[in-house]
């Protein structure tokens, strides 16, 4: 009885020994965290997307905590992350100037072996620079529960160069007009790399010499709500809300002048502000000129009709002067190309700019006519 009584307390205490032993502590094993990206130079607004891969991995990606942080936050925003695995859990917290972010994430699902994406980060670049794209990890586990030991923990760069924005500029076309004296031309002010369109726009218009021509009107496109348009025979300004223009490259106004005496003067554009339509104002910079020739018609060609520029090229298309081009004009040069007007006024007839009135002017100038 003694010793049957002692061998069940030996097999007991054998027994709590063996419950009491603890068991030993395992872990997922070591790897290697790696930042990836398809490009790490981009221009300014241009972003850059990071992703933050686990190599050799043995039970997937359960858990994670990290920190990326640009070592140069003038350079750069982070402005987006991407959780990858589906996690159950996530919490993201950017730093005060988005030029850091902590992601917490649980309960994720990813591939079980090889290397695994935990997640991506959009970086924005800013300014032209460089600055390093930096983890620091204080959490990673598998789909078990285990952690896993990171042995080398890798960073990223980015690299932002300067860009150059599509050039918002105003311009008067064509660059060189011809205007007769006592009569008309009307120039174009158009735009060019307007986006977004144009709802507001304002400029001033100047003459170098208002002896040789004059503003005769300024005529804003667009429709406006409202326009505030000033001319007088030197100097013209015109200011313009609530413009209705959709085009990129559009006309803004439509200025015509009028030749007083034969000479050249200067027909320049500045003091130029451009909007959109909803009032965010365009960076033109750029100011232009033009050079206006006025010149004086020769006399008559056929009856009493002085011959006529039509197109403000400098030569004179409306050959028998009844103000418009067509045939018999093409019949009036034909038969009066030798004749003392069109040799003393050549140039003025000189339709295709060799240098001589021929026939092959007069058939340059049917071409005109009919086309």
């Amino acid at each position: 009885m003694y010793y049957s009584r002692r061998a069940l307390v030996l097999a007991v205490l054998v027994v709590c020994s063996v419950v009491a032993v603890p068991s030993a502590v395992t872990a997922a094993g070591t790897t290697t965290v790696d930042v990836h990206a398809d490009s790490t130079s981009v221009h300014e607004n241009e972003t850059a997307t990071y992703q933050v891969v686990v190599n050799n991995t043995t039970d997937g990606i359960g858990a994670y905590t990290f920190t990326a942080a640009l070592a140069n936050g003038s350079v750069g925003t982070i402005t987006a992350v991407n959780y990858s695995g589906d996690p159950g859990q996530t919490d993201t917290t950017y730093g005060a100037e988005n030029d850091s972010v902590q992601l917490r994430a649980a309960l994720a699902d990813t591939a079980q072996t090889g290397s695994v994406q935990i997640a991506e980060i959009t970086v924005r670049g800013d300014a032209a620079g460089s600055t390093g794209l930096n983890l620091s990890l204080s959490a990673l586990g598998d789909e078990t529960g285990e952690s896993y030991t990171v042995s080398t923990l890798s960073n990223a760069t980015l690299s932002v160069t300067s860009s150059s924005p599509p050039a918002h500029t105003l311009s008067i076309t064509p660059t060189n007009a011809s205007v007769s004296t006592n009569s008309t031309r009307t120039l174009q002010i158009t735009g060019t790399n307007f986006t977004d369109g144009v709802g507001t726009y304002e400029f001033e218009l100047g003459l170098s010499d208002a002896s040789v021509a004059t503003f005769e009107s300024v005529t804003p496109a667009g429709d406006p709500g409202l326009e505030n348009v000033s001319v007088d025979p030197a100097t013209a300004t015109v200011s313009v809300s609530l413009a209705s223009i959709s085009e990129p490259n559009p006309s803004l106004a439509s200025v015509t002048l009028s030749g007083a005496q034969s000479g050249n003067v200067t027909l320049a554009l500045s003091e130029i502000s451009v909007g959109d339509q909803n009032g965010s104002v365009y960076r033109t910079t750029e100011s232009t000129e033009t050079t206006v020739s006025v010149t004086t018609p020769p006399d008559s060609v056929v009856g009493d009709g002085q011959p006529t520029d039509t197109d403000g090229d400098g030569t004179y298309e409306d050959v028998n002067g009844d103000g418009s081009l067509d045939a018999v004009d093409v019949q009036a040069l034909f038969t009066n190309r030798e004749s003392a007007t069109v040799r003393e006024n050549s140039a003025a007839f000189d339709i295709n700019g060799d240098g001589t009135v021929d026939v092959v002017d007069v058939q340059r100038l049917f071409s005109t006519a009919t086309s």
